[in-house]
């Protein structure tokens, strides 16, 4: 006997099958609905029930239809989910201790209200700025000294030994930059830039100074007197054979600069997600650019603007600081990822960060709600040093896995 149905349990007469053809062609238009629900139950195995009437039926996969539905919404709504990190949970790879070519070798508390500003000095001192101060400490975090400054600084630059201002520290204020002794005695104040500017970073090389202005978005190049040599900026021409610059996309205040051994200045495109090169000797052209956006992929930066600060190694190598994920990376001259320099577990989530510019024009009202994310520097034997500056903390990384 069949198990399938009650009614297959008799064989069809082949005398009556002419004769009810009419009634049966009817009867399966009519029933064609609850066949549709016995053949789909039949899947699960429900319709192996005798008892099984076609009512029953729908209310049973009714059932199992809404029980799904209310599953779906219960894991979308309470089951937790990375908002910091999503896409390098996707790719495991961030999260891989294989993936991360640095350790952690010194770690401390810096004694700054607000630190804003990071950068290491020609003895590779560590010097850290906030409010009203610059605190000096070795590499191994011991206290050397501090200095008063005045409020309100943007940025800071203690340029090494052999270049423009040896050994002196630059501290920018807005729209203008100061010149002081290690002591704190002011030396110079250089205030000849364009209306509005809003100066984020300064570095220095052995001829010149730069200053980059978030506002008007362009790089300033200067002598040792203060005065403007060139600017680099959208729809300048560098030379009669070359294309116009396309320009700097700052939607934020985080543009970025530093000099390699060769005496190239590298500048942060944070919205093209690109550093380039300029070479100069009396006029500085773009030479190369890398970079690229991706959500995952390590050899790529991500989020509206980034990389949000680097620096360079003397072989040239970089290392880059993506704000809001807190990705430090390593890249070759040309741009090729190596490694991860840390987990982002070291360092606390910067909350409200500056709110990117939706048309990419800032103001100085907006900057004044600027905030920092990490902020890095390398020590003279390749130590990266990482300012945490939500959690008033200076990490060292070494080269090499525990």
């Amino acid at each position: 006997m069949s198990n399938s149905s009650p009614s297959s349990s008799f064989p069809p007469n082949p005398d009556s099958q002419t004769a009810t053809s009419e009634t049966n062609h009817f009867a399966q238009k009519t029933d064609a609905p609850e066949r549709r629900i016995k053949n789909l139950l039949k899947r699960f195995s429900l319709s192996n029930d005798p008892s099984l009437q076609p009512w029953k039926a729908a209310l049973i996969f009714g059932s199992v239809c809404l029980f799904a539905a209310v599953l779906g919404v219960v894991c979308i709504v309470f089951i937790p989910r990375s908002a910091s990190f999503p896409s390098y949970r996707m790719t495991g790879d961030f999260y891989n201790p294989a993936a991360i070519g640095f350790t952690e070798v010194v770690s401390f508390r810096v004694n700054v209200e607000n630190p804003k500003v990071l950068s290491v000095d020609a003895d590779s001192n560590i010097c850290v700025a906030g409010e009203n101060k610059i605190v000096f400490y070795s590499r191994y975090g011991h206290q050397e000294r501090e200095i008063p400054i005045r409020q309100n600084l943007t940025a800071m630059c203690t340029p090494k030994s052999e270049t423009l201002f040896d050994r002196k520290i630059l501290l920018a204020y807005e729209n203008q930059v100061e010149v002081i002794e290690p002591d704190g005695k002011l030396l110079q104040k250089i205030s000849d830039f364009p209306e509005g500017a809003w100066l984020v970073d300064i570095k220095t090389d052995k001829n010149h100074l730069y200053a980059s202005d978030c506002v008007n978005k362009a790089v300033y190049v200067l002598d040792i007197e203060g005065k403007i040599l060139q600017t680099l900026a959208k729809d300048k021409v560098y030379s009669d054979d070359k294309e116009a610059f396309p320009g700097f996309f700052v939607p934020s205040p985080y543009f970025a600069m530093d000099c390699d051994d060769t005496g190239t200045l590298w500048v942060a495109n944070p919205l093209k997600h690109q550093l380039t090169a300029f070479s100069g000797g009396t006029v500085w052209e773009p030479s190369k650019t890398w970079g690229k956006e991706s959500l995952s992929a390590p050899d790529a930066f991500t989020g509206c603007c980034n990389p949000a600060d680097f620096a360079i190694f003397r072989d040239g190598r970089f290392v880059t600081v993506e704000k809001q994920v807190q990705k430090i990376k390593l890249f070759l001259p040309t741009g090729e990822f190596i490694t991860y320099i840390a987990n982002p577990s070291h360092f606390d989530p910067v909350q409200h960060l500056f709110e990117e510019s939706a048309d990419h024009q800032l103001t100085k009202k907006e900057t004044s709600l600027w905030k920092p994310t990490l902020q890095v520097d390398v020590l003279s034997d390749d130590q990266v040093v990482v300012l945490d500056p939500e959690n008033r903390k200076i990490f060292v990384f070494t080269e090499g896995l525990n």
